[in-house]
């Protein structure tokens, strides 16, 4: 995997939604600590002893030209029959250095465009994740992010939820229901971006409807 390196975000990038995706992220996920006291991944058994916790990349995210990491906890135990030390399983699919939400963004990308503009579009988003993963994560996963929250219409996909790809949650008020502390009110609720030629049949689509009408 090729090494994160300072970039800048594209000027005609929305300067306030690659902001405010990197607030969110920061908001719902640094620093957080997953404890699920999840069974024994040798021998299955449920009983364990509580220890300490470990570091682990979330994400990375471009902040005035610098790649930085964003770091959660995985709390780790160990089992009292076999005494293997693991962590807490945390929201990581296997094989991914990145969280869960990230891959499945990336991967939705990757359905549409070559891999070097889904690193782009990323790094728009301000997330960095170079083209050499996403082409692993594809390879791993496929479709996973379509199957997930593709927003379809006629039959094809059209875009994607990425409030509810990044952070579990439809819209800007499901947010602020599920953090009542936390602040959304310059967040808008985004579907972006569209699947290519996407827009060309919804409108083709409209215009048969109204020569029906």
């Amino acid at each position: 995997m090729r090494q994160p390196i300072a970039k800048k975000n594209s000027k005609i990038t929305p300067t306030f939604l690659a902001t405010y995706i990197i607030a969110g992220l920061r908001m719902i996920y640094e620093e957080k600590l997953y404890d699920d006291g999840r069974p024994c991944p040798d021998c299955g058994f449920t009983k364990h002893v509580r220890l300490d916790k470990v570091e682990r990349i979330f994400c990375r995210v471009i902040e005035d030209g610098k790649v930085l990491a964003i770091e959660i906890y995985l709390k780790r135990y160990r089992c009292c029959r076999c005494k293997r030390i693991y962590t807490a399983e945390g929201p990581y699919y296997p094989n991914t250095e990145y969280g869960k939400p990230i891959v499945d963004l990336a991967l939705y990308l990757a359905s549409t465009n070559p891999y070097n503009r889904v690193e782009r579009i990323l790094m728009e988003f301000g997330i960095q994740v170079d083209r050499d993963t996403i082409k692993r994560y594809v390879k791993l996963f496929k479709k996973r992010a379509l199957d997930k929250v593709g927003i379809k219409f006629a039959g094809m996909s059209i875009g994607v939820n990425i409030l509810q790809l990044l952070f579990d949650e439809p819209t800007v008020k499901n947010l602020r229901q599920k953090y009542p502390d936390k602040r959304f009110d310059a967040v808008a609720d985004e579907t972006y971006p569209a699947v290519k030629g996407a827009k060309k049949e919804l409108r083709n689509e409209n215009k048969k409807k109204k020569e029906v009408r």
